[in-house]
């Protein structure tokens, strides 16, 4: 391509096409070759990040060679409502029309929120964060990205003497309060009369309820996460760990079933059914749900050990070893992974597999009454 058609504009669509067109590709989903048709052209472009972000309106453009237009995105449901800020449309008829096509005119709309994308934990500086104040935008960036929790309580903290309703600052501070250990403030932050209910706070919540041992709090805040998004998995998933924790397997396993009606792949919902049959040592069905779980992605770090006991307990010692050794491999410090397969294989009558596993397990724990009794057993 000559440097004059460097100077071309051209959307991302456009570069596509021309990769396609250069690769001998047949292309049908829009945009043009620039090497076949290089003629200056209108280009659209538009961004959705200050509304998801910041509850401002979407941004949108229209270029051409040595000129631009920018305004908001009409057809959502976020705008400014502020007339100064109205932008004169396109003059030309070409940028004009492709502005129209997009729905990228000069009229804004009402301020507002999506409740869909609100539920899904967006929108959380909807508020008080007037739009276009970049300095204010800067400022909670930085925040964000500030390491050290302190600091970043205090960052957040400055913004919301300006702006108490900026809620993504909120919960910013809610998470540093909880990364120091006040777990109490945090949850006093989430719990700010107004602050818009989103999957994302209730998730903040419930890991602070968890962290705080308060069971019950976090079976209501899973409820809300229902009540909230009806479709999603993650009410049950936290209903069903909390079954867990409570060591309730029909409980586990009622909130698995119930969310896989919602979410049938999901491999966290599908590890904990796992856990709840083998609980009440329903094995075959126990150990084809762990293997879904795990063709969907399950990264449960205790999935190998769940599925060793199962090969264990069937009498498949080769398949538990193989299994062991994967979840030894991930957690060499857990006790479990070495117990387990030095247990098993003494009792298999196989010491020379099971005295170094039960040697090492007691560098872990060296008061373990049936490790000692392995390697007793089996000198």
């Amino acid at each position: 391509m000559c440097s004059s058609d460097l100077e071309t504009p051209a959307a991302g669509i456009d570069v596509a096409a021309t990769l396609a067109g250069l690769a001998g590709v047949p292309w049908s989903s829009g945009g043009r070759d620039l090497l076949a048709n290089p003629a200056p052209a209108v280009a659209y472009a538009e961004t959705w990040y200050p509304a998801t972000s910041f509850g401002w309106a979407p941004r949108c453009a229209v270029v051409d060679t040595g000129r631009w237009w920018s305004g908001w995105k009409v057809g959502s449901t976020w705008g400014a409502d502020d007339p100064g800020q109205v932008r004169p449309g396109p003059d030309d008829p070409a940028m004009a029309a492709i502005a129209a096509d997009h729905g990228c005119l000069d009229v804004p709309v009402q301020t507002g929120a999506d409740p869909r994308l609100e539920a899904l934990g967006y929108m959380e500086g909807a508020g008080e964060l007037p739009e276009g104040d970049m300095d204010a935008v800067t400022a909670l960036l930085r925040a964000e990205a500030e390491t050290d929790p302190k600091r970043a309580r205090a960052s957040f903290e400055a913004l919301l003497e300006r702006y108490p309703r900026l809620w993504r600052a909120r919960s910013g501070l809610a998470v540093a309060l909880a990364t120091t250990g006040d777990r109490t403030g945090a949850l006093a932050q989430l719990d700010t009369p107004g602050m818009p209910e989103t999957l994302a706070g209730h998730g903040e919540r419930a890991a602070l309820q968890l962290a705080g041992g308060d069971l019950d709090g976090a079976l209501a805040t899973a409820e809300r996460m229902r009540t909230l998004a009806p479709r999603s998995p993650l009410g049950w998933r936290l209903e069903g760990a909390v079954r867990l924790r409570q060591e309730d397997g029909d409980g586990t396993e009622r909130a698995a079933r119930l969310g896989l009606e919602v979410a049938p792949d999901d491999p966290i919902l599908l590890h904990l059914l796992g856990v709840a049959l083998s609980a009440r040592h329903a094995d075959a069905e126990a150990l084809a749900t762990f293997e879904r779980a795990r063709a969907h992605g399950a990264t449960n770090a205790d999935l190998d050990l769940q599925v060793g006991v199962l090969h264990e307990r069937a009498g498949r010692i080769d398949e538990a070893a193989a299994s062991y050794a994967a979840y030894r491999a991930h957690e060499p410090d857990d006790l479990k992974a070495w117990a387990a397969p030095a247990w098993m294989f003494a009792h298999a009558g196989r010491c020379a597999d099971a005295k170094p596993l039960a040697v090492h397990a007691l560098t872990i724990a060296p008061t373990d009454a049936r490790m000692r009794q392995v390697v007793q057993t089996c000198r």
